[in-house]
């Protein structure tokens, strides 16, 4: 695989891996390495906030009205290990609006409405009827005509599954195994014209254009009838005017800012987004190529806290094509309707000390060796389905030593600290991955 089949990959990974692509590991001074066994291929992650206060962050009063969160962070798809490659750390940019100035003192924490278990089942999805209902609806509001619907696997596979199962006698304990067996994955309609249409348990669309009917990109404003978030795919790419350069290669802030313009005022129109920000980061490959990772656009506007949430939750990505056109578009907006409260925050400051002591969860290999390695902090959310509620951490870039490094490259490795007061915060950090 080249370099540029590699991040066109990249490109079409679910939006769970977009949106996630940290953890792996915990690591606290109070705790010992635990191995952890599960699901195959299943790695979770269990993270809370101490129960002894560390001695460096003052206490607070709880307040009686804030349930004490459990801080755990779940993924059952985590691996490898989250750092980026640059000649220096204000290449690293997220466009992420927070900064230490801001003086946010509290953030909401949202309990996730579509939590998936670790066999991939959602608590609270749509049944296979609801989704081959939404999917026909959603052919209807785009005025296409149905030509056949089903679900993955089929009801028919289903009941099949199911009474194979049955009629194998002792299944009692086995009821997460046969649930996760028969789990309708999504529902499909192909219509007359070409166009496939998907819907997933969490209600998320896919839309499937061919290039006779790429013009339905311009009705996607119906698709939210349907559906919050949806992805629409482009088969052949969506070719931009030769001014543009729009593919994985970095071109510049520049040019990168240009194509992003152009893409949200031809194609973006259904965001709604009156003030945009722009997330288009950029790192290095090994081979010393600096790598557009994200063409992604936000709302800018309200307080500070608002643009955080919209940052994280609520944003408008456009992928490019190994061919140079455009792949797809994606329109995410997470359900924040949820809210827990507005929980007392720790200062950057006081995060970086729990850092640096060890209070922190990170899929890199190394140890903090001292402050003076810290490049820059974030705020971020982690957005895992797999967790059950949406908790504020500082994001830490620290540079590590690893060797073969093009000269001048500087490789940092991504740590987190949880955000929240630990007053408020349950249990103690665990280590359970090895």
């Amino acid at each position: 695989m080249t370099n540029r089949q590699l991040f066109a990959a990249i490109g079409e990974i679910d939006d769970v891996i977009i949106n996630e692509a940290s953890t792996a590991r915990i690591n606290s001074v109070k705790q010992p390495w635990l191995k952890f066994a599960g699901v195959a291929a299943a790695f979770a992650l269990i993270i809370a906030g101490a129960v002894m206060l560390p001695k460096i962050l003052a206490p607070v009063e709880p307040a009686p009205d804030l349930p004490k969160l459990n801080a755990a962070y779940e993924n059952y798809n985590a691996m490898g290990f989250e750092g980026h490659m640059a000649y220096d750390i204000s290449e690293l940019n997220s466009g992420n609006p927070w900064d230490v100035n801001n003086k946010i003192t509290q953030l909401p924490v949202f309990i996730n409405t579509m939590i998936r278990d670790r066999y991939g089942l959602y608590d609270n999805g749509l049944t296979a009827e609801e989704m081959l209902e939404k999917v026909q609806q959603a052919a209807q509001v785009l005025g296409l005509e149905v030509g056949e619907s089903y679900t993955v696997p089929t009801l028919e596979q289903i009941e099949m599954i199911t009474e194979k199962i049955m009629s194998m006698g002792d299944y009692e304990g086995l009821e997460q195994d046969i649930a996760a067996n028969t789990a309708v994955q999504n529902a499909t309609v192909k219509c007359t014209n070409g166009v496939r249409i998907e819907i997933t348990p969490d209600g998320y669309l896919r839309l499937y254009l061919t290039l006779e009917t790429a013009d339905l990109v311009y009705e996607a404003d119906k698709l939210l009838e349907i559906s919050d978030s949806f992805v629409i795919w482009f088969d052949p790419v969506m070719q931009l005017p030769g001014e543009y350069n729009f593919t994985y290669d970095y071109a510049g802030d520049e040019q990168a800012l240009e194509v992003t313009q152009y893409l949200l005022s031809q194609y973006g129109a259904f965001a709604g987004i009156q003030q945009p920000g722009y997330n288009l980061f950029a790192d290095y490959n090994i081979y010393a190529e600096r790598m557009l990772l994200y063409y992604t656009v936000f709302e800018n506007s309200g307080s500070p806290t608002e643009q955080l949430l919209n940052h994280q939750f609520n944003n408008i990505h456009f992928s490019p094509s190994d061919e140079g056109g455009m792949s797809a578009i994606r329109y995410n907006k997470t359900d924040l309707s949820e809210l827990v409260g507005y929980y007392p925050i720790i200062t950057a400051e006081e995060a970086r000390e729990l850092l640096v002591s060890g209070e922190y969860y990170s899929s890199v290999p190394y140890d903090i060796t001292g402050a003076e390695n810290i490049g820059k902090v974030e705020m971020v959310y982690h957005t895992s389905p797999w967790n059950e509620m949406f908790i504020p951490y500082y994001k830490f870039y620290v540079e590590v030593e690893l060797g073969n490094l093009s000269a001048g490259m500087k490789q940092y490795g991504v740590y987190y600290v949880s955000a929240i007061h630990p007053d408020y915060i349950e249990s103690t950090p665990i280590n359970i991955f090895n």
